[in-house]
């Protein structure tokens, strides 16, 4: 993996232009300057905005730069913000975010900060959890009502390898679960199926969780195959 807070990635100089663009705006939701990013990077970005000038577009990331120079409060000059999974903005949103805050009476950020998926994008909990909140203005929902004890001891265990990260105690369900390993491969989803077929003979519900959506379509093919509701 890449490391999130890292100012910047230097992958391969043969990258694709849709891998560049990823790159480039990652770096830009970093808040790299063009002048501080890698030599085929800033090629990139010069043609790239040579492009958008041309037809006069703007990328996502350009409004989010625009924004932050040019407006001073959100729009609708709303008084109170509330900005949930702040774990998963990058710095230039929450940078974004904070000056706006300013303008409002009453503000609050949500998020977990060991639950960031969308580092891909450039965002990262030391976002979230920099400049501090303070003590007296934080809040942490200590109670669970969907893990069950089994499933939080795995994840404790888990999040704990993290070095760098805000600890965080929560209590799990009144419930023991339990957590099994199966060796299975996305791409082998008979296998899957064939373990879910003793609880969905009894009637029961099963979730079928996946880090990215391409990982359930053999599952989801698998299952119009035989059949099966979903």
């Amino acid at each position: 993996g890449i490391d999130t807070d890292a100012p910047y990635v230097r992958p391969s100089r043969t990258l694709a232009g849709d891998d560049l663009l990823a790159l480039y705006n990652r770096l830009r939701a970093h808040m790299i300057p063009v002048d501080g990013m890698p030599q085929h990077v800033r090629e990139f970005a010069r043609q790239w905005q040579e492009w958008k000038d041309a037809n006069d577009f703007m990328d996502f990331t350009d409004l989010l730069e625009t924004a932050y120079r040019d407006l001073a409060q959100a729009p609708g000059d709303p008084r109170i913000g509330f900005l949930d999974e702040a774990q998963d903005c990058t710095k230039l949103q929450l940078v974004l975010w904070r000056k706006w805050a300013q303008e409002m009476d009453f503000t609050i950020l949500a998020g977990d900060a060991d639950q960031c998926v969308y580092s891909f994008i450039g965002a990262t909990p030391s976002a979230f959890l920099t400049p501090p909140v303070p003590p007296e203005n934080a809040r942490v929902l200590g109670q669970s009502y969907r893990i069950p004890k089994a499933i939080h001891r795995t994840a404790k265990i888990w999040i704990e390898q993290c070095s760098s990260r805000e600890p965080i105690d929560y209590k799990p369900r009144d419930a023991e679960g339990s957590v099994t390993y199966l060796p299975v491969p996305y791409t082998r989803p008979e296998l899957l199926v064939q373990d879910m077929a003793p609880f969905i003979q009894q009637g029961q519900d099963i979730m079928v969780l996946a880090s990215c959506a391409y990982m359930l379509r053999p599952l989801i093919a698998e299952l119009r195959a035989q059949g099966l509701l979903f």
